[in-house]
């Protein structure tokens, strides 16, 4: 597994290519030094799969942030372990066909294929201050946490939420105990 990460450093499919290692296909090759069409192939649509993923779990977040309705934020996080965990090629399916994916998250998906974003995305991305969204890189805080942060304390980025938790400014914030605020630096020294 350790040989995974070179082959496609952010691949979240490591899987696939762990078990193309053991089995040496295209993916030993490229491990190996030799770089072959089929392994590019693999992690190419690996990426491409794992990046609009991506973009619906960020949709999702912003979605959260911007007061957007639970049961559509879970939809699109539906969708997106979906379209991570489909092996194939996005662009040589009806991806409406994915479980989860209705007409339009299909549309979105689409888009994201075509430009690599899609406009209410960008729409979302416009709204939310960069700061607040640079906090959900922490393991365990979610959008709205994420955002209340930004807000009322002005912490724009990990490295500022770890000094405003060492000099006690979330200690008299509702909803951030000893234990929430060591989980938040465990998180941020995770990163």
């Amino acid at each position: 597994m350790s040989d995974v990460g070179a082959l496609a450093p952010g691949f979240q499919g490591a899987e696939i290519a762990a078990e193309a290692i053991a089995r040496g296909g295209p993916a030993r090759a490229v491990a190996a030094g030799r770089p072959s069409y089929a392994a590019d192939r693999l992690t190419a649509m690996g990426q491409t799969n794992d990046d609009v993923a991506a973009l619906l779990l960020e949709y999702a977040d912003l979605f959260a942030m911007n007061g957007g309705d639970g049961i559509r934020v879970r939809s699109y996080k539906k969708a997106a372990d979906s379209i991570a965990a489909y092996r194939g090629d996005l662009t040589a399916i009806d991806v409406r066909t994915l479980p989860d994916v209705g007409e339009a998250i299909a549309k979105k998906v689409e888009e994201a294929l075509d430009r690599g974003t899609f406009r209410q995305l960008e729409d979302l991305r416009a709204k939310i201050p960069g700061g607040a969204r640079s906090l959900l890189a922490i393991p365990g805080l979610g959008p709205k946490r994420a955002l209340h942060l930004h807000t009322e304390l002005g912490v724009d980025s990990p490295r500022a939420l770890a000094a405003a938790i060492e000099q006690g400014r979330l200690d008299g914030l509702r909803g951030y105990g000893p234990k929430t605020r060591q989980a938040l630096l465990d998180g941020i020294a995770a990163l």
